[in-house]
């Protein structure tokens, strides 16, 4: 299955000395700035959000030709296919065994022999017809017939060769068969030798970037060249291009969430009157300058449901929900209109979390009654259970509630928190991450865990203590660093580690955290040519990278212990940004975002290089060890772009102008953008 994932709007620095309803640009990236809210008015912190993708579950492996691990393969709902001697279907996006053959499998059904396949019935040789079913191969035998080889005893001519499965028989002297060699498990055997391939067992195969058919003679021969951003996937070329929509016409699209069955949320700005249905039917939003549209886009690309925000919101993040709803956390200022709910924020300014139910139903949460000199909320995930964790920072006494416990920072400091948010809106618990002597941490993301606990990143600088819980993890933290912490899904302190960089600066941030089997994390991040190295391996050894362009993106692998697996960074002459990521139950990586100019996404040994002039998305799928098994590039991008599975393949969605090719092969598919968002289909 895939686990759940979100990408948030970031802060990339501590300072809190900017309005917080003022905005900042960024080149090629997002541009909502994360605020705190707090008594002398609210200050903006500093660094700006990236829009992303959470993605639901779905799907199970696909078996590749070199030997390593399997490709992703999101099976078509309710197809059925052979197995190891049963019948599969794909159920819920995975494929499920739902029969065992006693004979045979073939062509999806059940039969009661694999071709060529012999046998004795009496005295009498069979053989298993093309269609499964046995069938004499000629009279009985006048010297009986052996059940071992299906054949008969004593053969006519002296040096003639047949085939029994896939063991090779010759004719001795003295006119008996002989077993002469058995064909290997690739192979067939076809009239007394052993073939290149076996039609019965394995009609279709990759080699490089072609799919090979296995003819009647036992021989392959090529059936298709996949196009050059394809590879082979066993029997057909992946990914295929399926459609592109464009929606509306808005100022930009800040994050999406999308889901097994096609449908994605999608959260942005627009401004005045914007028809955000592709299809005939029509829903239109009405929004002044800094509006924000919230949609539903079904699988089959309809608009579902499209709410319209006004008033001086800004968004920190979207996250997956579990019943294909989602949440947004954010602030505002003065008043303002949730789709039709008015609210007046507190004279600092009112953080929030706002529930979106897969049918539109808004629950709001606005935290008027907390009390911080300043605070904000950075991210927040979904429980089963229906509860929210959200996290974020503080300075100051932070208190939820009038009746509830405060949580005190030192002066000067900034702290951590994690807290829990009931399905009835009530703050249950706090933990702090802790500051110390000028210390400044501030966590920026959230995931749940393979095993449900939580993994915890973000921004630390000084002496700080990891350890939320009771118990003490101090560390000092020479510069303004990323760290990362686990806890278990009792709430104990598991791991915790700092990834060290020379100078955290304007787009340098953490972007998107993803669960492991092993309950690990896979990282993801942006970094800008002035920031210096990043030590990818938060342990002794060091594994520094700079980057290469003007702003580029890097993913870690950490183990559960928060030990570092594997690394790099990406990155052309250009802005290359990662604005997603997600994980497989394979332990594969979707890395998605967008650049312009050149970019090499495998190795200077073997390059895979891409180009594109004035900007394009693009979606690469990582091998567990952090190889390249995938890339392709689709369109222009004005900014990120962001990719999600869904139950047939993957979406991707983003923002483009002007006139753009979407169909990433060989065929044209344009598109124009004045600018509009954009939702491309891919099947696997």
């Amino acid at each position: 299955m895939y686990r759940a994932l979100k990408i948030i709007s970031l802060l990339a620095a501590l300072a809190v000395a900017a309005s917080c309803s003022s905005e900042r640009s960024l080149p090629k990236a997002s541009e909502d700035v994360d605020a705190n809210v707090g008594a002398s008015g609210g200050a903006a912190g500093g660094n700006l959000g990236g829009g992303g993708a959470g993605l639901a579950d779905a799907g199970s492996g696909l078996g590749s030709d070199d030997g390593s691990a399997p490709l992703i393969d999101l099976c078509p709902k309710d197809e059925r296919r052979c197995s190891s001697g049963a019948i599969e279907e794909c159920r819920d996006g995975a494929w499920t065994q739902v029969m065992t053959c006693g004979g045979f499998c073939l062509n999806k059904a059940c039969v009661a022999c694999k071709p060529d396949a012999k046998k004795c019935d009496g005295s009498a040789p069979q053989v298993c017809d093309a269609t499964g079913s046995w069938t004499a191969s000629g009279a009985a035998c006048d010297t009986g017939c052996n059940a071992e080889t299906g054949l008969c005893n004593g053969c006519p001519t002296t040096g003639q060769r047949t085939c029994t499965g896939k063991d090779v028989f010759v004719c001795s002297p003295d006119k008996k068969w002989v077993k002469d060699v058995t064909c290997s498990a690739t192979q067939g055997c076809i009239a007394g030798a052993c073939t290149a391939c076996d039609p019965g067992v394995s009609p279709v195969a990759c080699q490089d970037a072609r799919v090979r058919e296995c003819a009647t003679n036992g021989e392959w021969k090529e059936k298709v060249v996949c196009e050059n951003f394809q590879v082979c996937g066993v029997d057909r070329c992946l990914p295929t291009y399926a459609s592109t929509v464009t929606i509306g016409v808005v100022e930009s699209v800040k994050f999406s969430t999308i889901f097994q069955d096609g449908s994605a949320i999608l959260v942005g700005r627009f401004k005045g009157s914007v028809d955000f249905d592709p299809t005939p039917k029509v829903a239109l939003l009405a929004g002044g300058p800094g509006a924000w549209f919230v949609l539903r886009v079904a699988g089959d690309n309809s608009v579902v449901w499209a709410k319209a925000f006004s008033g001086n919101i800004l968004m920190n993040s979207l996250s997956p929900g579990s019943d294909f709803g989602a949440l947004l956390t954010g602030s505002f200022f003065g008043s303002a209109d949730f789709a039709g709910r008015n609210e007046s924020a507190a004279t600092q300014g009112t953080n929030f979390i706002i529930r979106i139910s897969k049918d539109g139903t808004l629950d709001l949460r606005a935290f008027k009654e907390t009390s911080a000199a300043s605070w904000s909320i950075t991210d927040a995930i979904s429980r089963p259970t229906g509860e929210s964790t959200f996290v974020g920072r503080f300075s100051g006494t932070l208190q939820f509630d009038v009746d509830g416990a405060g949580y005190t920072s030192i002066p000067d400091n900034t702290n951590g928190f994690v807290a829990t948010l009931t399905t009835a809106g009530k703050v249950s618990s706090v933990q702090q991450i802790r500051a110390l002597n000028n210390g400044q941490v501030s966590p920026t993301n959230v995931i749940r865990s393979t095993s449900g606990g939580l993994w915890i990143g973000g921004l630390a600088s000084g002496e700080i203590d990891l350890d939320p819980t009771a118990g003490i993890d101090n560390r000092l933290v020479s510069r303004l660093s990323f760290f990362m912490l686990r806890l278990d899904a009792g709430g104990a302190y598991r791991a915790g580690k700092i990834l060290d960089v020379a100078n955290i600066d304007f787009s340098t941030r953490l972007v998107a955290l993803a669960g492991t089997s092993d309950d690990g994390v896979v990282v993801g991040g942006n970094l800008y040519a002035d920031s210096g190295a990043i030590d990818l391996d938060p342990g002794t050894e060091k594994v520094s990278k700079t980057a290469i362009g003007e702003n580029d993106f890097f993913v870690i692998k950490l183990n559960k212990a928060g030990e570092y697996q594997w690394g790099n960074v990406w990155g052309g002459s250009a802005w290359d940004e990662l604005a997603a990521l997600q994980t497989h139950s394979t332990d594969e990586v979707l890395v998605s975002g967008s650049f312009k100019g050149n970019l090499n996404f495998a190795n200077e040994q073997s390059p895979v290089l891409r180009s594109a002039s004035d900007g394009a998305a693009f979606a690469m799928v990582l091998k567990p060890n952090g190889e390249l098994r995938l890339v392709l590039n689709t369109g222009g991008a004005e900014g990120s772009a962001s990719a999600g599975f869904t139950q047939t393949g993957f979406a991707m969605s983003g923002i483009f102008m002007g006139s753009v090719d979407f169909q990433p092969g060989n065929g044209v598919e344009f598109k124009e953008g004045s600018p509009s968002l954009f939702l491309s289909r891919y099947s696997l």
